[in-house]
């Protein structure tokens, strides 16, 4: 039987982040991205450490707000984007590849469910600063155009 020495990493708001949890987010975040490969280990740590904590932090103030219910459309749309830019096919081959890494293909889900919620909340809190100057679109999409 192995023995694992568990510890924590990092802390926010009490909730703390350990080690195995970075291990987690190293695999999938390289998963996902497996252009992290090409840097070096200590980068790769840290990179994890700063995405858990934000992760932490997004969720935080998310349940300030509201409860995460994620948008099943949306949340299978953007896994789809996910998967098919790393040049997978289908969800079954993603569950496989998850699996063949170790990643909890549920725990997948439950980051992009943060992630989205966020994006809501950010939009539900400065929807009323923003603004849209379509005439600007248009004439940078005809500048586009000509050059094309």
């Amino acid at each position: 039987m192995a023995y694992c020495e568990v510890f924590i990493v990092a802390e926010v708001n009490q909730e703390v982040i350990t080690n195995i949890d970075l291990n987690f987010e190293k695999r999938y975040l390289v998963s996902l991205n497996p252009n992290l490969q090409k840097l070096d280990q200590n980068r790769i740590t840290e990179y994890a450490k700063n995405s858990l904590i934000n992760e932490k932090i997004k969720r935080i103030e998310i349940e300030k707000k509201f409860e995460i219910v994620p948008n099943q459309a949306l949340l299978s749309k953007v896994i789809g984007n996910i998967y098919t830019s790393i040049g997978i096919s289908s969800l079954s081959e993603f569950k496989d590849y998850l699996m063949q890494k170790n990643i909890d293909f549920e725990r997948v889900k439950e980051k992009i469910s943060i992630e989205i919620a966020w994006n809501d909340l950010i939009i539900k809190t400065f929807a009323n600063q923003i603004e849209i100057d379509q005439n600007y679109i248009n004439k940078q999409l005809e500048k586009f155009d000509k050059k094309e």
